[in-house]
Formats: structure tokens, C-alpha cells, sequence
């Protein structure tokens, strides 16, 4: 027998969504899933233990408690991706499914207009229609949550069991770390396993008592037709009414749950065997004896749902000396770059053999090489032939290994002895596309128009680095140097001029998430997770100061065009001023109450400039005063940036708008609506005359700064721009896009 809701998760999961719901109502006494719920799945039904992002005393967690030991998760927004229409009303189904639903005639099926009618002819499918649109939320794979799983996932179970709850083996235990909800929902399940046939599920919807979406009539052909429809009458009526609206429409809903997933290496004697793969061996090597359960491929029951991620931890654990393996929705979904994952999940992993990295330290944890997914990210356009790099010491090179402030040497990879270490079938040369190496660039409106030129541009590596994600850059203002910030807590700095790493500061203790270089370039200052900045000399490689006073997260730095002081704004709704020749921070800037997104000098650096939310502050940036306030903005600031002459600022907010602002007294001096999504990059032109902005909507939009008028408005971009930049001379513009997957 095969139940609905392991054949409707089975069929939908290849999509990369997430887990398919085939109850996507949570109890309404549970409140809806949210992202860090810990819990297991029981015939279907998501079930929460307890929230690793709330506090052992939020109510959340009041009905089985929390760990013992229990210590938040640190989640990071900026690493969340939200999409509200990440799909479109209508019906998703595989592809031995055929319906009548197409986009147009969706609202007339949700209003009892029309019917709907969808038909299997094969041994199985699924379908799930949607009213409305479903928005997405989703955090980023990263090391943080991997060592956060591999050092409480033993207490979550302890904790299940403390309880009496009955979960039949630990690796049950999930962390939520996405999902997509809609409003309104119907899932549908063909099973016919054995044998094709043709069935079909005829429905007439309609609203129902309170709003929503219900039925008048559904007509199945066969029993082995399935079908839910939500969410029912009790959970419209639990929610809050809001006038002028359908209560039933709050997007609650979870249609596709992502989680990070678990499995163990355990020991077991080797007379018990399971059944393998064609032509593996039944048996463990007899000379073995570390011989384990974890090496030979178990097999499912027909009950039993087949997790795709499974085959990911399998291959964890066969190809590393892991202890324990690690992995999610989204491993898999940078490894195909959005496209519809294989059949055989397990082939593709023994053919193609992705790369492993292993945590070191008292447990050994295995995942999927988060550092090669980034680099799969942004090359996968390139499809010509590769060649070898050589794994050579990259020269000249210094450790800077103080740590900031302490004159103690530190570990990379982390605490203590816990360091990354790759795993392959056969060691391999790094290797780099060819088309990275050079190629041509077009400059100009259009291909036929525009002047090609030759791009000689490089990849910077560190040979062997197992840096994570690059989570900030930046240009030093002579052009002399790169810096970036790593997931790894090191900030690596390259020559402009060659592919040479320069530097590799050592000093952080988490994610370094900012930095910024001084006007001479001589200077480097960074911000990082570890709630320090820190100062890095560039002319010696030494770490002269750390800068020790914020109680959260520094997202944001900027230093003064003479090099002598830093801004730093932080998670704990601060902006700091540092004098960068002493390591002392003069003034503490307290008017903001939400977190610090962006700070900023004037180009002559009287004048520092802060947002957090929907505000905007000048300050003085030798005494700290506030001198003018920046309000008229509806949604989040994200960017903010001085016109060349300190006499104006421009600032891009999530409401849509770029506002030019008087920095003198704080008047709005012009509104710029030309996007239809957020704004997340501005740029004042280098004569101060024209604002080019970047944004969510994918265009690129160049206005007068004076009076607001359109010059150019560019919707050829690839995907969502996140940073936008002049030319030193004004001539041309560079973009920078987020791929959408």
C-alpha cells in the first residue's frame, strides 16, 4: 500500500521546492511552521518540538520545553531570500498529470465560475493548486547552522525522549530552514503502483462560508485518487479579522517545507547486513573493522517515504570519514542551479561526485562543499572547457595571524582544532573555467551598437581555502587592492594588478560581513558576527586595533577619507565612531531602533551618515551630534551614498523610491519612482547631476538628481540588481545581478 502522502511528496519533491505538505494546515493552536522549528514528520504531518530561534521562555516553546544546554540559533536576515511570487496561482503537477487549469482562468475557478478537471494516465502523479500565489523564504546553506546541527542535534532527541515523545530514530529530527505558503490550496495523489491507468478528479470550487476556497462537487474516477482541500472552516475563523479583507487569505499556509537533515555513522556487527545497490558488494570488506551500517545503501519499504536527501547523506558518508553528514533542500538546489533534480539521485551522485568538506573537531561532520556551490553559482553560464590550476603556495603571501587585539596566534577554519578538509574518489587539480580567465565585453546599449573589448579579467583564489561564502568586497579608492570578507571569519586581500593574495587577516571569530577601505588605501577596517571590528594596516599586515564595544552583529563599516576614523553600525541598533590611530571609539550614536543596514562618509569627512529601517540620520562625525533626520521613506533603507560635492545624499529604500535629501537640514529634495520593487543599490554620477539606482525588479534606473526625470531606464538586466556603480569618468555604468535559480 502506498499512502497519499508519500506518494504526493515523492512525485512534487524532484522540483527543489522543498518537502511537498500534504497537510499544509498546521494546528492552529501550534501557530503556522516557522523558519528554525525543530521537529519530525509523522504520516505526513510536520510536528514542532520546540523553535531554535526563539528564547527557552518565548510561549513557543513552552509545551515540551527546550534542550538541556539549550543555546539559540544566530540567524541572519540578510541571508534570507524572499520571493512573494515564487509561484503562480494555478496547477503544479508532473508530468503525467494533464489539467485544465491554466493562469487566466484561475480566479473563475476559485469564484464557482468554472471546474477543473485533472487527469493521470500513468502509474502515479501528484498535483497541488493554488488560488494565489506562493511566496518563498528560505535561508542560505551555511557553516554557522551546520556546527550549530552538529552540536545540538544529539540534545534534540534527548529531548523528544525526556518528553515520551516517540520518534523512531533520531536522523527523524529536522530544522526548518525555509518554505513556501500560500493562502488557499488543493493537493491531489494518483497511485496505481504496478500497473498504468487513467484517472481523473473533476472538481467544481466555489467560496465557502467566511471567504475562501471550498467546493461544490468532486468526482473521482478510481480509488486510487486522492485529494485535501484547505484550510478548513476552523482555521478561517481563528484568524484575526481585518477589515476590508478575507481572513482566509493570510498566506500561512506551507505547500513546501526545506530543512536541514542528519544521518549518523553507526557501527553495527557486520553479520547485519542490508540490501545494496546492483553490482555493490553485500558484505563489508572482512579486513575492515570499521566496517559500518552507515557504508551500505538501506533500502526503503514500500511504506516508508524516500527522502532524496538521504542519497545526498549516504554519499556523505561512503566517500569521507565523516562521523556524522549533513545537508538540505538547497545543497542539491545550487548543485542543479534550479533545474528539476534526476531520478536517481544516487547515480548522479556516484557519477558526477561532488565535493565533500568535513568539519574537524570533536565530531566530525560531512556536507556538501559549500565553497564549490558558490563557485558553481556564479559559473554556471560557462559552459567551454576548463583548465588546470596549480596548487602551488600562492606568492607573495603573509599571515597576519594576530589575533585582533590579543596578540595570540589564531586557527583558521574556526575554534580550537575545527578545520575543513576536502574528500574525492581521486585528488583533483583546481580548476577554473577558461571563459573566467578573459573573453570579450560589450560596452554600449545594445550588441549590435555596442564596442567589444578585450576583458582580461581574473578569478582570485586561494589555493586550498575553504573560505565559504564571500559575504563583503571592496575596492581600495586607489585601485590598488581587493579585500573580501569570508564566512570563515578571514578577510583575504589580493593585488589588483595579479591574481597574488596579499594578505589572509586572521582575527575574527565568525562571519566577517563588512569592509571598507581608507582614502589612501592604506587601511583596512572590518566589521564581523563576532559583534568586533577590527583595523588592519596594509603597509605592514598587521593588526593594529580591534575594535571591541557593539553587543550584536556589525553588518555595515566605513572609514573617512583621511583614514583616521570608522563608522560602524551594528544588530544592536547602534552606529559607533572610531578613532582609527588609538582603537577608541569617541561617540556612540543611540537615535536609530532597528538594526543598521548602511553608514557613510562625506566625501570630505565632516559629516557621517546612518540608516536603520525606514530612517536616515546625519551626523556630525567629530562630536557625534545629530544634525538632520531623514524620514519620508515607507519601507527599509538599504543603500544610502554622498553626492560627490557633501552637499546632498541619496538614499534606496524597500518602498520602491530613491529620495535625494538635503544633508543640511534634512528636506526632501526629489522622489525617484521608477521601480516597481525594492531598491538595494544608488549611486550618484561623478559631476553630481545624475542618481542611478539598482533594484529587486531587475532594471537599472539613471535620473536627473535635481529635478527626478527619467534619462535611461535599462530592463535588459539578467535577474534582481543589487549593486550599481559609476565609472570614474561618467561614461559608463556596471551592474551587478543576483541570479535567480
Amino acid at each position: 500500500m502506498v499512502y497519499a502522502y508519500i506518494n504526493y511528496a515523492e512525485q512534487l519533491a524532484p522540483r527543489g521546492y522543498g518537502y511537498p505538505m500534504w497537510f499544509p494546515d498546521f494546528p492552529i493552536h501550534n501557530n503556522e511552521i516557522l523558519m528554525g522549528d525543530v521537529g519530525w514528520f509523522d504520516e505526513g504531518k510536520f510536528h514542532r518540538l520546540f523553535n531554535a530561534l526563539k528564547p527557552a521562555d518565548d510561549p513557543l516553546n513552552a509545551k515540551f520545553g527546550v534542550p538541556t544546554g539549550f543555546v539559540p540559533l544566530r540567524w541572519d536576515e540578510r541571508m534570507v531570500d524572499r520571493t512573494e511570487n515564487f509561484l503562480p496561482p494555478g496547477i503544479h503537477a508532473t508530468s503525467s498529470v494533464r489539467h485544465n487549469a491554466a493562469e487566466g482562468n484561475v480566479q473563475a475557478l476559485a469564484t464557482g465560475q468554472a471546474s477543473v478537471s485533472i487527469t493521470c494516465s500513468r502509474e502515479q502523479g501528484a498535483a497541488l493548486f493554488m488560488v494565489e500565489k506562493g511566496e518563498q523564504q528560505v535561508h542560505w546553506s551555511n557553516l554557522r547552522h551546520h556546527d550549530y546541527i552538529r552540536q545540538y542535534h544529539d540534545s534534540w532527541f534527548e529531548l523528544a525522549t525526556r518528553e515520551g515523545i516517540h520518534i523512531r530514530k533520531k536522523e527523524d529530527i529536522i530544522l526548518v530552514r525555509g518554505w513556501v505558503k500560500t493562502a488557499e490550496w488543493a493537493v491531489a495523489s494518483f497511485s496505481q503502483k504496478g500497473r498504468a491507468h487513467e484517472a481523473s478528479l473533476s472538481a467544481q470550487f466555489a467560496p465557502v462560508a467566511g471567504g475562501g476556497l471550498g467546493y461544490s462537487y468532486i468526482h473521482a474516477t478510481q480509488d486510487s485518487v486522492q485529494y485535501r482541500i484547505g484550510p478548513d472552516q476552523e482555521h478561517r475563523l481563528a484568524l484575526p479579522y481585518i477589515p476590508g479583507s478575507t481572513p482566509s487569505k493570510r498566506r500561512d499556509q506551507c505547500v513546501f517545507l526545506s530543512y536541514y537533515k542528519v544521518k549518523y555513522r553507526y557501527i553495527l556487527p557486520r553479520k547485519i547486513l542490508a540490501e545494496a545497490e546492483p553490482g555493490s558488494s553485500s558484505d563489508p570488506d572482512e579486513d575492515d573493522p570499521g566496517a559500518s551500517f552507515a557504508d551500505i545503501e538501506t533500502v526503503p519499504t514500500p511504506q516508508e517515504f524516500h527522502d532524496i536527501l538521504d542519497d545526498v547523506l549516504n554519499y556523505i558518508l561512503k566517500r569521507s570519514d565523516a562521523d556524522m553528514a549533513i545537508t538540505s533542500q538547497g545543497d542539491l538546489n545550487e548543485l542543479f542551479d534550479g533545474e528539476e533534480w534526476p531520478l536517481s539521485m544516487a547515480s548522479f551522485l556516484d557519477i558526477h561526485s561532488p565535493r565533500i568538506d568535513v568539519t574537524r573537531g570533536d565530531r566530525k561532520a560531512g556536507f556538501l562543499s559549500i565553497s564549490d556551490a558558490i563557485i558553481r553559482r556564479n559559473t554556471a553560464n560557462f559552459a567551454q572547457p576548463v583548465h588546470e590550476v596549480m596548487n602551488d603556495p600562492v606568492q607573495p603571501q603573509t599571515e597576519a595571524s594576530t589575533s585582533a587585539g590579543t596578540g595570540t596566534e589564531a586557527v583558521e577554519g574556526g575554534d580550537g582544532d575545527e578545520t575543513a578538509e576536502h574528500h574525492r574518489r581521486e585528488p583533483a587539480p583546481k580548476v577554473v573555467p577558461e571563459s573566467l580567465q578573459g573573453g570579450a565585453l560589450v560596452l554600449g546599449r545594445n550588441l549590435q551598437e555596442g564596442d567589444s573589448i578585450e576583458w582580461p579579467h581574473r578569478v582570485l583564489l586561494e589555493s586550498g581555502a575553504e573560505g565559504g561564502a564571500v559575504c563583503s568586497m571592496a575596492v581600495s579608492p586607489d585601485g590598488r587592492f581587493i579585500a573580501a570578507g569570508f564566512e570563515d571569519a578571514i578577510v583575504r586581500v589580493w593585488l589588483s594588478t595579479g591574481d597574488a593574495l596579499l594578505y589572509k587577516f586572521q582575527g575574527h571569530d565568525d562571519t566577517v560581513w563588512a569592509v571598507a577601505f581608507s582614502g589612501d588605501g592604506n587601511k583596512l577596517v572590518s566589521g564581523s558576527s563576532d559583534h568586533r571590528g577590527a583595523v588592519w594596516d596594509l603597509t605592514t599586515g598587521e593588526n593594529t586595533f580591534s575594535l571591541v564595544g557593539h553587543e550584536g552583529d556589525i553588518w555595515t563599516v566605513a572609514v573617512s577619507p583621511d583614514g583616521t576614523k570608522a563608522a560602524t553600525g551594528s544588530v544592536d541598533n547602534k552606529v559607533k565612531l572610531w578613532n582609527t590611530e588609538t582603537g577608541i571609539d569617541y561617540a556612540t550614536l543611540r537615535r536609530h531602533t532597528a538594526v543598521v543596514l548602511c553608514v557613510a562618509f562625506s566625501p570630505d569627512g565632516r559629516l557621517v551618515a546612518s540608516a536603520a529601517d525606514a530612517d536616515g540620520y546625519i551626523w556630525d562625525a567629530e562630536t557625534g551630534d545629530n544634525l538632520a533626520t531623514l524620514k519620508g521613506h515607507e519601507g527599509v533603507i538599504w543603500a544610502l551614498t554622498f553626492a560627490p560635492n557633501g552637499a546632498r545624499i541619496v538614499t534606496g529604500s524597500e518602498d520602491n523610491s530613491a529620495r535625494v535629501w538635503n544633508v543640511e537640514n534634512g528636506d526632501e529634495l526629489v522622489t525617484i519612482r521608477e521601480h516597481t520593487g525594492p531598491i538595494w543599490s544608488v549611486s550618484f554620477s561623478p559631476d553630481g547631476q545624475d542618481v542611478v539606482s539598482g533594484s529587486y525588479d531587475a532594471a537599472v534606473s539613471v535620473c536627473n538628481s535635481f529635478t527626478g526625470e527619467r534619462k535611461h531606464l535599462l530592463r535588459e538586466r539578467p535577474s534582481i540588481v543589487n549593486t550599481v556603480a559609476y565609472s570614474g569618468d561618467g561614461e559608463y555604468i556596471t551592474s551587478g545581478a543576483i541570479r535567480i535559480r
